[in-house]
């Protein structure tokens, strides 16, 4: 099948180019960008825990168990000398959830 008509395309320029000029770097700016910044972690971070609660206390009573494999992990330089100290952490994380 011939083609009957040549079609042609006309670009389209668009007349009005916006240009974002840079701000002058002030102390201002960054206390307002640091604000901005942390409030909108805050926010994020409330609306996660909200939507995925945990339960956090249950860690904060492992603390020595914690502490405890932390020692033993940098005095070892490695977990794989460990074993007791992890079994006492899982046994306290496990004791703590079952409540």
């Amino acid at each position: 099948m011939p083609r009957s008509k040549a079609v042609s395309v006309v670009p389209v320029k668009n007349s009005t180019v916006v240009q974002d000029s840079p701000q002058q770097p002030s102390l201002f700016r960054t206390v307002q960008e640091g604000f901005a910044f942390g409030a909108g972690s805050s926010l994020a971070r409330n609306f996660v825990d909200r939507i995925f609660p945990t339960n956090h206390s249950s860690y904060e009573l492992c603390v020595q168990e914690k502490v405890a494999l932390d020692k033993c992990i940098l005095a070892q330089e490695g977990e794989v000398f460990c074993g007791e100290s992890q079994k006492a952490l899982i046994k306290c994380l496990n004791s703590q959830l079952m409540k």
